[in-house]
C-alpha cells in the first residue's frame, strides 16, 4: 500500500509547478477511488438459492483483486516518479501524458468490474435470481463430459434486451487486458418463456466445451491422445506435445 503521508509529499511538490500539483492529486484521487472498490463477496445481497457457486465467485473477485492492486502499483510508481529530481524537473505536459496511459489503465479495471456487476446484481431481484441460478445449473450440466477431458470453467448467466443469446467466454481476452476468469451468458428477456430458453442457453455455451479443450490440451500427452477417438481429435486439431508424467 501507498504509505506516503499528504502532507510531506505536498511538501517535496511546494515549489513545483502549479501543473505537476494538479496531476499529483488526480492521481491521488485514482488511489481513494481504488480503495472504495469493494469485492462483491461484501456487498451482493442475494438469497442463498440465487448465489453463485463460492468457487466461481471467489475466482471473479481474484482476477479483479489482482487488477486494481496492478492499478494501485502504476499509481504508486507514478506518484514516486513525480516527486523524483526527475519528475520535478519535467514538464506539465509529460506527466498529464503519463498520467493519461494511467488513467486509461484505471478505466480498463472498472470496465471489467462492470462486466461481471451487471451480470452479478440481478441475483439479488426476486424470483430472477433463483431463475439464474437454475439457468448456470443446466449451462454447466451442458458442458459436463464424460472422461475427464477437461476442465470445465466457471459459468453465470444473466438477462439483457437483446436480438439473441450471447456469450463470453472463460479464457478469452476481455477489452483493456487480461483474461475471463469464467463465462459470461446473456440470455434475451424474451427467451425465458417458451422452448427458446433451452435452445438459446445450450447453442452458446456448447463452442465452450472446443475452447476448453484446447486450452488444457498442455496437460495431456500423445499416449493420453491415442486413447481418445481419433476422428474427434482431428476435428478439433489436438496433437499431444510429448508424454506427460503418468507416460514417462
Amino acid at each position: 500500500m501507498f504509505a506516503l503521508s499528504t502532507k510531506s509529499f505536498s511538501a517535496t511538490l511546494a515549489n513545483a509547478d502549479p501543473g505537476l500539483l494538479l496531476v499529483d492529486h488526480e492521481a491521488r484521487a485514482l488511489l481513494v477511488r481504488l480503495r472504495r472498490v469493494k469485492p462483491f463477496a461484501l456487498q451482493q445481497t442475494m438469497p442463498p438459492a440465487a448465489a453463485l457457486p463460492p468457487a466461481v465467485l471467489s475466482s471473479i473477485d481474484r482476477y479483479l483483486i489482482s487488477g486494481r492492486r496492478k492499478v494501485h502499483r502504476m499509481v504508486v510508481r507514478f506518484l514516486r516518479w513525480l516527486r523524483s529530481p526527475a519528475g520535478q524537473s519535467a514538464s506539465p505536459e509529460l506527466a498529464q501524458r503519463r498520467f493519461s496511459m494511467l488513467r486509461m489503465r484505471f478505466n480498463v479495471a472498472l470496465s471489467h468490474l462492470d462486466i461481471f456487476s451487471a451480470a452479478l446484481t440481478q441475483r439479488s431481484e426476486q424470483e430472477t435470481g433463483v431463475w439464474l441460478a437454475g439457468l448456470d445449473i443446466v449451462a454447466a450440466d451442458a458442458l459436463a463430459l464424460n472422461g475427464n477431458y477437461y476442465t470445465a470453467p466457471g459459468l453465470i448467466c444473466y438477462l439483457d434486451r437483446a436480438h439473441g443469446a450471447a456469450i463470453r467466454r472463460a479464457r478469452t481476452r476481455l477489452p483493456g487486458g487480461g483474461y475471463n476468469p469464467v463465462s459470461i451468458v446473456q440470455m434475451p428477456r424474451e427467451r425465458m418463456i417458451g422452448s427458446g430458453i433451452a435452445s438459446s442457453l445450450i447453442h452458446e455455451v456448447g463452442p465452450t466445451i472446443r475452447r476448453s479443450v484446447w486450452t488444457t490440451r498442455s496437460a495431456h500427452c500423445s499416449a493420453c491422445w491415442k486413447r481418445q477417438c481419433p476422428a474427434w481429435r482431428r476435428s478439433l486439431r489436438i496433437t499431444g506435445p510429448g508424454l506427460c508424467a503418468a507416460h514417462l
